[in-house]
């Protein structure tokens, strides 16, 4: 699950973004037409991404996010103890690359 960063803290789950995703199919449901996206956006975000969002929202300085720091309703919030793989109560931006 690759995405941007800076989307995903900003905006929760908006980094699923049509136009990153390779693979579509158009289906036609009673509703009206539906597109299913899936696979990897070509591009990943690079580590320096993930530490200067990191810094804009380290309120404390320490380098890392606390669940504290998270923007609220953020979806990081529920995965927050599987992205913190050394459990130290803070997300790095080597745990955000290697979750992403």
């Amino acid at each position: 699950m690759i995405l941007s960063l800076p989307i995903l803290l900003m905006a929760g789950p908006a980094w699923t973004q049509e136009s990153t995703l390779p693979n579509a199919k158009q289906l036609q449901t009673a509703t009206g037409p539906v597109t299913v996206r899936w696979g990897q956006p070509a591009q990943s975000p690079s580590i320096e991404k993930y530490r200067a969002q990191i810094a804009a929202l380290d309120k404390n300085g320490d380098g890392k996010l606390s669940r504290d720091e998270l923007p609220a309703g953020n979806e990081l919030q529920g995965k927050f103890k599987l992205v913190d793989q050394n459990h130290d109560g803070g997300l790095s931006a080597e745990e955000l690359a290697n979750w992403f």
